[in-house]
């Protein structure tokens, strides 16, 4: 499935897309792939999750920078239940896993700062707490 010319099917866990308000910066780290979409916000950021959830593959963990809390949260992005997490960081963890994978940051003409929605993929068929005891019991090997 593509979306906004992304191959979903090739994508997995570590792989990033960010739905972005239009004053996100344009970063300069190869790995991040930003294109531009005439579109509102909300409406991508439904999309990109939708997209997601119907592949069988990947699931998604999401953000939302911390300071929309204090600015006032958008109704519409409720239905995410997002973790807040300080806009600065969400961009350094972008940077950093840039230089292994790629991120894609699809940018809206949605003008509202701190807006923007963060969905970070991980194994669809795989669970934290299956990983969580795999480690464990390597541990007590």
């Amino acid at each position: 499935m593509k979306l906004y010319g992304i191959d979903l099917r090739l994508l997995g866990h570590r792989n990033w897309i960010v739905a972005a308000d239009m004053a996100f910066p344009l970063m300069t780290h190869p790995g991040i792939r930003t294109q531009f979409v005439d579109e509102d916000l909300p409406a991508v950021a439904e999309k990109v999750a939708r997209a997601i959830e119907s592949q069988p593959h990947v699931r998604a963990k999401v953000y939302r920078d911390a300071e929309i809390a204090v600015l006032g949260s958008e109704n519409w992005a409720a239905r995410f239940q997002p973790a807040l997490v300080p806009h600065g960081d969400l961009l350094l963890r972008l940077d950093e896993t840039a230089k292994l994978y790629p991120v894609y940051v699809i940018k809206t003409r949605h003008c509202r700062a701190y807006t923007s929605v963060f969905f970070e993929l991980d194994c669809g068929y795989w669970s934290d707490e299956k990983e969580r005891d795999l480690r464990n019991r390597m541990r007590n090997r």
